[in-house]
């Protein structure tokens, strides 16, 4: 048995990402990378969402509960296409980001970098908009300090005269 087993299986991300603009990252990698992509992206989704369901606790009765969809292949409810989609934006996240280069970066001092200025004290997300956007659309309940505080980026315009 696998430690981790992914919401959606890379077949599902493929069909995915073949309509998806910008998936060079995915489409280059191997099928290890774009299976470990998609079993870290199901970890960090299961450790920072919550999702609510009402449960049934007598006649007439029923309590809103919170969940989280296992990752270890015990999970007996449907995956939403939805969650696969959050999945799959995560994934590409992870493969797009490589936290310690972007650390480095802002830890380096660089202020700024061709009209871009960085916060120093930034770190990456741990869960990328695109995927807190579509959990939120589910209902889910994202810990806020997954989604932040992100890098702040601050684009600089310049005005050649």
């Amino acid at each position: 048995m696998s430690y981790t087993t992914p919401y959606c299986d890379t077949e599902w991300a493929e069909q995915y990402f073949s309509e998806r603009s910008n998936s060079d990252n995915w489409n280059d990698a191997t099928d290890e990378e774009k299976l470990a992509a998609l079993c870290t992206a199901t970890r960090d989704i299961y450790h920072h969402a919550y999702f609510s369901e009402l449960v049934e606790t007598g006649e007439d009765e029923s309590d809103l509960v919170q969940f989280r969809y296992k990752y270890d292949g015990t999970e007996t409810r449907v995956i939403p296409d939805q969650l696969k989609e959050a999945t799959c934006e995560q994934a590409i996240y992870k493969m797009t980001l490589n936290r310690l280069d972007a650390l480095d970066a802002t830890r380096s001092g660089i202020s700024s970098a061709n009209g871009v200025v960085f916060d120093k004290e930034a770190i990456p997300n741990i869960l990328c908009d695109e995927c807190i956007d579509l959990l939120n659309e589910m209902g889910a309940e994202v810990d806020p300090g997954a989604g932040g505080p992100g890098p702040v980026v601050q684009r600089i315009e310049r005005i050649e005269r």
